[in-house]
């Protein structure tokens, strides 16, 4: 699925319990449902106001929405992530030479053909966090080497064996300790330890695999920094606020309804590959499932 993702927000009304059917019938409790009738009637009222397009997606109906945060989502709330000398070293280098001009529509995909690669679906796993990191560390390093390695990280091994105070499945896990793991240690290849979806014991990758580290991660402060370093070394990982209304999106730019503003809030995190304008509104391309 390709999003795109208005960077100004619309603040958010929304209601009904959670339904469930069983053996001795419907049962209700005071859970919020992912979607229902109200919701996605309310989103296609609105659909010229917002700028998208919504749509029934029937594998989230009778699921809670607290149940999505969580296993839809893909990270705790993103704090400390970025150490004190990365953040100096972002600032120093946006401090220097003015960034240049960069284009008012951009695509990864576009500028480096078969160098910037798809994600696996992470299904009802909280997985979204070594998805995006293998990916995002993937596309740079073929980008990098003028696609000489092409080789796709395997995010199976980082939710294995990225462990510490990570949570796998159940609430996701840190973007900093992922990419220190890839710092120190590093992964294979996706073809040496294979995608379950589900997070599994630790193994060893065979003996002829190769193992790709990455140096450290830094924060890029600003728009204009964004932009540039996608245009010049391809995908960045970012986190965004998850609406309840989000898990309706289906075409257009993506901004949060009125509906979303009673109900509870998590985090995601995406691979954006680039950015647009439409009629005066700017978008971030993200590239996700």
């Amino acid at each position: 699925m390709v999003v795109r993702v208005c960077s100004k927000q619309v603040l958010t009304v929304g209601f009904p319990s959670c339904s469930t059917c069983g053996e001795e019938g419907i049962k209700c409790d005071r859970e919020v449902c992912v979607t229902d009738e109200p919701l996605l009637n309310l989103l296609r009222r609105m659909r010229g106001s917002l700028g998208w397009t919504a749509s029934n997606y029937t594998f989230f109906w009778g699921r809670k929405l607290s149940e999505a945060l969580v296993r839809r989502g893909g990270t705790p709330h993103p704090h400390g992530a970025v150490t004190l000398a990365a953040k100096n070293a972002a600032l120093a280098k946006s401090r220097g030479e003015p960034v240049p001009d960069t284009p008012a529509n951009f695509d990864a995909r576009d500028r480096w053909p078969g160098l910037v690669g798809d994600m696996n679906d992470q299904g009802w796993c909280d997985t979204a966090w070594a998805l995006t990191t293998a990916s995002v560390a993937s596309d740079r390093l073929a980008i990098q080497t003028g696609g000489r390695k092409r080789d796709r990280l395997s995010p199976q091994e980082l939710m294995d064996c990225s462990r510490s105070l990570q949570n796998g499945c159940d609430v996701g896990g840190h973007l900093d300790r992922a990419w220190n793991y890839l710092r120190r240690k590093g992964i294979s290849p996706e073809t040496c330890y294979t995608w379950t979806g589900t997070q599994d014991k630790c193994r060893a990758s065979p003996g002829r695999c190769k193992r790709y580290r990455t140096g450290p991660v830094y924060p890029l402060p600003g728009e204009d920094m964004i932009r540039y370093d996608i245009m010049t070394s391809g995908p960045v990982q970012a986190t965004m606020r998850l609406y309840r209304d989000f898990f309706s999106y289906r075409s257009g730019i993506y901004r949060r309804s009125p509906e979303s503003k009673t109900h509870r809030t998590g985090f995601h995190v995406v691979k954006i590959v680039g950015w647009g304008e439409e009629n005066g509104i700017k978008y971030w391309v993200s590239s996700g499932r």
